[in-house]
């Protein structure tokens, strides 16, 4: 690494390193997922930043502090969750409440990182087909910060949780039908990308993604003055994990904790991919761990294919010790009402299958009274009828998906009045 620079990306599947010239998720050699690798004796923490991005600028993949984008993220309570943690025996349970966060869950954290990563990279549009949290905080990120510019692909689905005002520069195509997934929504994202030369925003390729993720946990840590035993978090991809997992060991590094935490993953029963690898001892997702229609009530968690991502995952969880846990929806939803009469705060269900997976660890013996627990709540519910009203229809045909035609179904009922008149 050069004198001059604080950090360079690199492939974890290959190594090959890359400058930071321009935006790329994936290693242009092998394919390979990149990362971020620090120069940590140029790093220094700002704790008299107000703005939690300034203060942990020298930790995230932006060179020019002056291009770094905020949107009120961060700051949320660490709060020590005693009445909770009587309940499953555990005096030191910590949540982290990011359902304080400006779009009420902690993606408005990696809003804020990705769009400064692309600002100093000269990317101005980008999309995503993420199913509400990411694309309600993208939206709003880009429609306070011009020229920014934002194209979402969901499926019908998903429509109610795309909760923000309609925006020039933020642009919705909707595939119609109750049963589209998340791939078939990728799949059709990917060629209108191609056809309009505008890239992916990656998802947890994307290096600002986890890099924004982390912060979380590094905020948490500097309110306590603490390291944690253990890191919970429902997860679908597990992007925010493996973000939390590179923080830990450059505040290690550091000298600002002494352990990596445990990782304790939680994914709903009813779609729980990398839960069944992991219990086969698979280091990878196999075919009949993947599932076409994912379904269930941790809306946030609906991830049928993790092929691509479970590899990095598995090796943090080998290396953390940390184990998955499944839940079931009448587990969530009782450490949803927990998480409120006992502390008062509202998480959606996909933030309260982290109790709900505690329950579990404690109940194996795997989590112990002494250890240090500190929960990512999420996230929060939003509200359905603030949901987007304006977007792009896009049918299925013959053919594939396609954009609906403006006027193409009036034109048909007009032409089959007249055949039958």
């Amino acid at each position: 690494m050069s004198s001059s620079r604080r950090f360079y990306e690199y492939c974890m599947r290959c190594q090959k390193r890359f400058d930071s010239d321009r935006f790329r998720t994936r290693c242009d050699v092998c394919a390979g997922a990149m990362d971020v690798e620090y120069d940590l004796e140029k790093v220094e923490i700002y704790p008299n930043e107000s703005n939690p991005i300034l203060r942990y600028r020298d930790l995230i993949p932006v060179m020019d502090p002056s291009n770094c984008v905020s949107v009120g993220a961060g700051n949320t309570p660490c709060v020590h969750a005693r009445a909770l943690g009587r309940l499953l025996g555990l005096p030191n349970l910590f949540l982290k409440d990011e359902t304080k966060n400006p779009t009420g869950t902690v993606k408005d954290r990696p809003a804020e990182v990705v769009l400064s990563y692309l600002k100093e990279r000269g990317t101005w549009h980008f999309t995503s087909s993420a199913t509400g949290n990411s694309s309600t905080a993208f939206a709003r990120a880009c429609i306070l910060n011009p020229p920014f510019q934002h194209s979402i692909f969901v499926g019908e689905r998903w429509l109610d949780r795309l909760t923000f005002d309609a925006n020039e520069r933020v642009h919705v195509w909707v595939l119609e039908g109750k049963d589209v997934s998340t791939k078939e929504a990728i799949a059709f994202s990917r060629k209108w990308e191609r056809e309009n030369d505008v890239p992916a925003e990656g998802g947890f390729f994307n290096i600002g993604r986890r890099e924004g993720l982390k912060l979380a946990y590094l905020e948490a840590v500097d309110q306590l003055s603490t390291s944690f035993d253990w890191y919970v978090q429902g997860v679908s991809t597990a992007m925010g994990a493996f973000g939390t997992y590179k923080g830990a060991l450059q505040y290690r590094t550091l000298g600002r904790v002494d352990r990596i935490p445990k990782m304790g993953l939680v994914q709903e029963s009813t779609c729980a991919p990398q839960v069944h690898a992991w219990r086969e001892g698979s280091s990878t997702i196999q075919p009949h761990h993947i599932l076409k229609n994912p379904d269930g009530i941790a809306d946030a968690l609906l991830k049928g294919d993790h092929s691509e991502t479970y590899p990095y995952v598995h090796q943090m969880m080998m290396h953390t010790g940390g184990t998955f846990v499944s839940v079931t929806a009448d587990e969530i939803r009782a450490a949803r009402r927990a998480i409120l009469e006992y502390e008062g705060i509202s998480a959606c269900c996909a933030a309260s299958t982290t109790v709900a997976g505690i329950r579990k660890l404690v109940e194996r013996g795997e989590m112990k009274p002494e250890e240090r627990i500190l929960v990512a709540l999420t996230g929060s519910d939003r509200n359905p009828a603030h949901h987007v009203k304006t977007y792009r229809r896009v049918v299925r045909t013959k053919d594939g998906w396609e954009p609906e035609v403006k006027g193409a179904k009036e034109a048909k009922e007009a032409k089959e009045d007249g055949a039958a008149a």
